[in-house]
């Protein structure tokens, strides 16, 4: 089976942050078989696209094109489609499958389906929100882009609970070809968590956005380091929210509690989950796409071993919680309460790790992709009939 990808990429720094979909592709070149050749643009519409090839001997970079405009959004946008679309057609390239990961890049590969040079269509829905722009022309352009991409995608790869349920109302009589799709580790590949004597580490990974609520986490941290003098809280990540923690941390005298680990590979930073004890989420409401979003970092965290002290805010606390895996709060003295509570019940802590590798278990990405997979190549030969 040979594959194209286009995507729109986050970088933490210099790394590539990692998705579901990056997940899938490892997967499939490690069985082989399988090629993949993947359209890269920066999700901030800025620098140069990527295009990389995926098979069983690793990822290979091919080259990176500035393809401009990154003054004007919508300019780009138009700029982006067109490569792609020129990428596969001038370069004479035929895939069996496209896996287009938003709704503007769907559109790219609806157009080369039209055209034959792609046979199946798969949408992966890594992001939606009911009301995406404060302006009301742009939202019913996003609204209609999107009840497109689900139109005519053959397969929509849901990334969170919430999604799944969202996608097949709006598809309606045609909600079967959507599929539970979270961004979750493979559960057997995931580092676990050893029993420590010294169990008052609280770690944060990811991409540090500025949209997080960093100074509750902090205060907490403040709070707690009278009653636990040796209470850690590990940060890995790099972003814009860097300094805002720098500063909070400075303003607060909290140094000797903090680490700032910076950006990881994936690997890294699941080695440095496993060799912590808590695992820690503070997204808000403020941003409207958490409703939705599917949470990598509590995913991570559980797969691990951790239990999880979280805002309510995503679809994946909620679920967690109700797994017995996931403390919420609402405020400051609800995460210190959920903190406090783990460190100081061994018998809770041991059952709500416990419940959190069974959970990661459950949603294991190796038999989702098994299951993925195994619908892809029987819609593939149902072409050929």
């Amino acid at each position: 089976m040979k594959a194209l990808a286009i995507v729109h990429r986050v970088y933490i720094g210099r790394l590539i942050k990692p998705g579901g979909l990056d997940r899938f592709f490892s997967f499939l070149g490690e069985k082989g078989g399988y090629e993949i050749v993947t359209i890269e643009h920066p999700l901030d519409l800025r620098g140069e696209t990527v295009l990389r090839r995926i098979t069983k001997d690793g990822i290979v970079k091919d080259r990176a094109v500035d393809i401009g405009f990154s003054f004007f959004g919508p300019l780009r946008l138009t700029a982006e489609l067109l490569f792609n679309i020129y990428e596969v057609v001038f370069g004479k390239k035929r895939f069996d499958v496209a896996f287009c990961a938003d709704p503007f890049n769907l559109f790219s590969g609806h157009i080369l389906k039209r055209m034959g040079f792609v046979r199946l269509l798969v949408f992966h829905s890594a992001d939606y929100s009911d009301r995406r722009f404060g302006n009301a022309v742009l939202n019913r352009i996003y609204q209609s882009l999107y009840r497109k991409a689900l139109k005519n995608a053959d397969v929509v790869f849901a990334v969170s609970i919430r999604m799944f349920q969202r996608c097949r109302e709006l598809l309606g009589k045609d909600a079967d070809k959507v599929i539970f799709f979270p961004n979750a580790p493979r559960f057997a590949k995931t580092p676990k968590r050893q029993t420590r004597k010294q169990a008052n580490t609280v770690i944060l990974a990811g991409h540090l956005i500025r949209d997080l609520d960093y100074r509750i986490v902090l205060e907490a941290i403040a709070d707690l380091k009278a009653r636990y003098p040796r209470i850690l809280l590990k940060i890995v990540g790099e972003g814009e929210g860097a300094g805002i923690i720098g500063s909070l941390v400075e303003k607060m005298d909290i140094r000797e509690n903090v680490i700032l680990a910076g950006a990881l590979s994936q690997e890294e930073a699941l080695r440095e989950i496993s060799q912590s004890d808590i695992g820690l989420t503070c997204y808000t409401d403020g941003v409207t796409w958490n409703f939705y979003r599917d949470s990598i970092k509590i995913r991570d965290y559980a797969a691990c071993g951790l239990p999880v002290v979280s805002d309510n805010t995503t679809s994946t606390a909620l679920d967690a919680h109700q797994h017995g895996c996931c403390l919420l709060y609402e405020n400051k003295e609800g995460l210190k309460r959920g903190i406090s509570t783990l460190l100081d019940n061994k018998d809770f802590y041991d059952k709500t790790s416990e419940n959190a590798l069974a959970w990661a278990r459950k949603n294991d990405s190796e038999t989702i992709f098994e299951r993925s997979l195994a619908l892809i190549l029987n819609k593939l030969e149902s072409l050929r009939t």
